[in-house]
């Protein structure tokens, strides 16, 4: 395949794959309890060493252990958001451009109402009301994130549906539910395999402010955003409390940006020789 000859997909996935590999292993692969304190004053903010990589925090727990536990919870935040954001943007944006009248305008109305206000205020109003939790963070931030999904597929619709094989198999009597999932629906894709790549690289950045604030990720479980919020407190004197955090967001985050840039390229028509 050609996507597997980009660096930018290869480089990238072998990132991602070096982090969903902790996540999914880090019982196995972290040295240490994430959890378990040692007050002990020469284990407590210890810098990065043979014994602890990236060092221990100030209640002594080693720091390579709670982000190799975090990279579980903030990926899997992101994962589940990303996955309803989908079904719920593919599924409205579906609806609206392929029968359009009503309940297009309906739909449409409401994609507006959800964009009218910023999406992380949108967030912490909510999560004010309900109450931080990782749960709440991973409804929240699906339900917030599909309207741009939606227009983006409700175009798609719009588009495909006036092909020549969508009108000849409306002359042949399919039924819309065929015409849609067997016809319009897999060649309007393209342009979503794109958006739900950066949605992940966003839903990791937006988990990990969330927690920043202490509004996602309660402490004591681990997660990359709620790790780095704890070490600013730190930052003058044990600067590995936010600089590992932060290197495996940064890492993370731009892994999913470059993909979905090689993606957009390789969709376009322009770009191809």
């Amino acid at each position: 395949m050609v996507l597997l000859k980009d660096k930018r997909i290869i480089i990238s996935s072998l990132i991602l794959m070096a982090v969903i590999f902790f996540a999914i292993f880090a019982s196995f692969v972290a040295p240490y309890n994430p959890y378990k304190t040692n007050l002990d004053t020469s284990e407590r903010m210890q810098p990065p060493s043979f014994k602890h990589i990236f060092g221990t925090d100030e209640l002594g727990r080693d720091v390579f252990t709670r982000v190799i536990y975090g990279s579980r919870i903030s990926l899997s935040v992101a994962l589940l958001a990303v996955f309803l954001m989908t079904i719920l943007g593919v599924m409205l944006g579906a609806l609206s451009g392929y029968f359009g009248g009503k309940i297009d305008f309906i739909i449409m109305r409401f994609v507006e109402m959800f964009m009218c206000f910023p999406t992380i205020f949108l967030i912490l109003t909510v999560l004010a009301f309900v109450g931080p939790s990782i749960f709440n963070v991973m409804i929240i931030i699906g339900l917030t994130s599909w309207p741009g999904l939606a227009r983006l597929v409700r175009a798609e619709f719009l588009s495909v549906k006036e092909r020549d094989f969508v009108l000849a198999a409306k002359m042949h009597g399919f039924s819309e539910k065929r015409i849609i999932f067997k016809h319009v629906l897999p060649n309007s894709m393209a342009p979503v395999w794109v958006s739900v790549t950066l949605s992940l690289g966003s839903a990791v950045l937006t988990e990990s402010a969330l927690s920043f604030l202490g509004l996602g990720v309660q402490i004591p479980t681990p997660s990359w955003g709620n790790i780095l919020g704890q070490g600013r407190f730190y930052i003058d004197y044990a600067w590995w409390l936010m600089f590992f955090p932060g290197i495996f967001i940064l890492m993370t985050v731009l892994s999913f940006n470059f993909i979905a840039e090689a993606l957009q390229d390789h969709f376009n028509p322009r770009t191809q020789q």
